[in-house]
């Protein structure tokens, strides 16, 4: 038993030293694996770490990237013509930079280089040419974030408007006003809310009467008065106060140079445009893929000439011995003439921009004075003359009152106004005023149908038939209404369309506010004072001068800007200089701020001058 014992304590004995190092081996084991599972896990969390970052400057230069953009879009709204670009520029709360880098010298091209072909001279970029469309842009913003790249390319539709005024007279010459003038703006056609309207001239020698008025009859500018000369004699207004002041000594605004010669030049082989002898010429755009129209030579067009649509470019003189209405643009080589438009125009959304070389002459006609002379000798004609711009002036305050509605008393006195201007085919209303005759247009036409022919004659005519026509009072439910309606809806003021609107108004539903607006833009163009003005509606951008006969309304802008191609000219005996702008008496600028932004918001944030067309990431 005892040696049992003894061999049991030694077996034990040696035992205890190899379950200790088994102990040891298993924690040296457990250890390997902790370590090697610590290893793994913090490989993976630094991988994890490295592609949140990789995806942070991802994410942070696509933002870079599309910020550069923004930048560049409102680059270009406020110059159009606009090449600098940007050279690794910042973002506040982003990190890295952006680049935008323009190719202004033609090819070859890189594949990160903006193109701007504003003025349709530049319509190449690195895919080829014909990529870049006129008044567009090509742009091509490089983010680089810790090392990380990002591009971003874009084509952009440079001035979403006309042309990137921001003010009705803007030149870089000396602004001449004289006898009664009116110098206004509002925000739309269809919307007379009122803007600025600043008159401001970049002229910065120390000259005296840079912007002068020669104090005969009424001044009325709705805005400030400007000009970059800082000398105190630069602005002469006599007794005239601009609304918002005078200031000499301003900073330079920007005139953005439209490259007249070189799109006329560029459009040599466009299809020959099919001018008539006389009458009216309208010209449509000769395919579905070409709009694009040419003239070789001086155009003399004895009548009306309209565009639907067209670019039409003309080398050498154009003379219109009539109205220019429609929708588009017209590009001329050298002078131009036009006999103006005795129709309210703003009754229809279209515009015209013009741009000649060489100086602009708007003749209007003293329809005015000619109505007044007749009145002296003619009682009845003197009476339905007064009448019809009492009957203006009242329709213009019963549609004043606030708000999108309109009260069934101010209905009933719009009504009765509507018959006392155009008269009516059915039952009449009672007059507003008692003596006031009806239809006092047809009553003026045919007063004036007696009279020897002449232009003034003509023009006056022409306007009683249109005023006539737009105010006259027809059958409810007649097929003239309903077209009337339905032009309503979409902006327009056709024959019969303020009775039209009246009678159907209390129906209108969600168009109330909109028929009325574009009621009240219609009448508060109308100058009662001064029936005989003759009508351009858009832009006017010359190189030269522009000269105003008596009567001339444009509603948009005149933009003079003396690039040197120009030499002085002879006016009337007088003479007037490139970037001169002369304004004769019963003239009236009014600054549609729609013409010269895009009706389409889509330009995004801060860019309503430039329109967004197509986004393409790399």
């Amino acid at each position: 038993m005892d040696s049992y014992a003894s061999i049991l304590d030694m077996t034990f004995i040696q035992a205890k030293p190899t379950n200790r190092g088994f102990a040891l081996v298993t924690v040296l084991l457990f250890c390997s694996i902790i370590l090697m599972m610590v290893l793994a896990l913090f490989q993976s969390v630094r991988s994890e770490l490295f592609i949140s970052q990789t995806y942070s400057d991802q994410t942070s230069a696509l933002y870079l990237a599309e910020t550069g953009i923004w930048a560049a879009v409102a680059q270009l709204e406020v110059d159009p013509s606009w090449t600098a670009g940007f050279t690794e520029k910042t973002a506040p709360g982003l990190p890295g930079t952006y680049s935008v880098t323009f190719n202004t010298r033609g090819a070859p091209f890189r594949a990160d280089q903006s193109v701007n072909n504003y003025d349709g001279t530049a319509d190449a970029n690195y895919r080829g040419s014909n990529f870049v469309p006129s008044g567009c842009a090509s742009l091509i913003v490089t983010a680089n974030v810790r090392g990380y790249q990002r591009q971003i390319e874009a084509l952009v539709r440079v001035g979403g408007g006309l042309y990137p005024a921001d003010a009705p007279l803007l030149t870089s010459g000396r602004i001449d006003l004289r006898g009664s003038v009116n110098i206004d703006g509002r925000k739309a056609q269809s919307d007379p809310t009122r803007v600025d309207a600043d008159v401001h001239s970049n002229k910065a020698e120390t000259d005296p009467d840079i912007v002068v008025w020669d104090g005969n009859g009424t001044a009325v500018i709705d805005g400030k008065v400007s000009v970059v000369a800082g000398n105190a004699d630069a602005i002469d207004l006599k007794s005239a106060v601009p609304v918002n002041g005078e200031a000499t000594g301003s900073a330079s605004k920007n005139i953005p140079d439209v490259a007249i010669l070189s799109k006329i030049q560029a459009n040599r082989t466009a299809p020959a445009a099919a001018i008539n002898s006389s009458g009216t010429t309208v010209l449509s755009p000769p395919s579905a893929t070409q709009d694009d129209l040419y003239h070789s030579g001086n155009l003399n067009i004895q009548g009306d000439l309209v565009l639907e649509g067209v670019n039409l470019y003309v080398e050498g003189e154009l003379h219109v011995n009539g109205s220019v209405t429609g929708s588009g643009s017209i590009f001329v080589s050298k002078d131009t003439t036009l006999q103006g438009d005795a129709r309210i125009a703003s009754a229809t959304p279209e515009t015209i921009a013009l741009f000649s070389e060489g100086n602009v002459r708007l003749s209007g006609f003293d329809g005015t004075e000619y109505m007044d002379s007749l009145a002296l000798t003619d009682s009845s004609l003197a009476s339905d003359w007064a009448q019809l711009s009492d009957s203006i002036r009242d329709y213009q305050l019963y549609l004043s009152e606030p708000g999108i509605g309109i009260s069934p008393a101010n209905q009933s006195k719009l009504n009765s106004l509507a018959q006392e201007i155009g008269g009516a085919d059915g039952m009449l209303s009672a007059v507003t005023v008692p003596g006031r005759q009806y239809n006092a247009t047809q009553r003026l036409i045919d007063r004036l149908a007696g009279q020897p022919n002449s232009t003034a004659k003509a023009r006056m005519t022409e306007k009683f038939e249109d005023l006539n026509s737009l105010f006259f009072s027809y059958g409810n439910g007649s097929a003239i209404e309903t077209q009337a309606l339905q032009q309503l809806a979409g902006g327009r003021i056709v024959r019969g369309g303020f009775d039209a609107a009246i009678d159907n108004f209390n129906v209108l539903g969600s168009l109330q506010g909109k028929v009325k607006s574009l009621m009240k833009g219609y009448v508060d163009t109308i100058d009662y004072d001064h029936l005989g003005a003759a009508f351009f509606q858009g832009v006017i951008f010359t190189h030269g001068s522009v000269y105003t006969d008596a009567e001339v309304t444009v509603q948009g802008a005149i933009v003079a800007f003396d690039n040197g191609s120009q030499q002085p000219t002879d006016i009337d005996g007088e003479t007037v200089n490139p970037g001169d702008l002369v304004l004769q008496p019963l003239t009236r600028i009014s600054y549609v701020e729609e013409f010269f932004k895009p009706k389409d918001a889509s330009g995004g944030p801060g860019a309503a001058g430039v329109q967004l067309l197509l986004w393409m990431g790399r």
